[in-house]
Order: structure tokens, then C-alpha cells, then sequence
């Protein structure tokens, strides 16, 4: 469990402690708006998003919910 603890005596770098809930359902949306954007370039055959698909992808399983929920334990 993540716990707010002092740098230097009664100093504190930053008031934040990671929420699971929340980098989970904000995970989900990031998530959601990635699979409309695959679906409408892939109807649409579009092929410059492809980029823009990898990148959301990457930043949904990297940075969002992995960081974030391992950061809280």
C-alpha cells in the first residue's frame, strides 16, 4: 500500500498518492476511445492513423495502467 511519508523532516516532495480505481477507469475510456479510432480507420481503410493507434495502445498498457496501479503498492 502506498503511503505518504515526509523527504525531509516536515517536507513533503509532492501531496499525491496513486488511486487503483481511478487508473483503472481511465484505462477503460483511453481503452474505448482507442478500439473507435481502430474500427473507423478500419472501415475506412485509413492508413495514416496507424501510428496514432499504436501510440494509444502503448499509452493505454504502459503508461496508464501498469504505472499507475503498480505505483499504489
Amino acid at each position: 500500500m502506498a503511503v505518504l511519508e515526509p523527504y525531509a523532516g516536515d517536507y513533503y516532495l509532492w501531496h499525491y498518492l496513486p488511486s487503483v480505481p481511478a487508473a483503472v477507469i481511465f484505462t477503460l475510456i483511453f481503452l474505448g476511445c482507442t478500439l473507435g479510432l481502430s474500427w473507423v480507420s478500419w472501415k475506412g481503410r485509413v492508413k495514416f492513423s496507424i501510428p496514432f493507434i499504436v501510440g494509444t495502445l502503448c499509452k493505454t498498457t504502459i503508461s496508464t495502467l501498469h504505472v499507475r496501479c503498480l505505483q499504489h503498492y
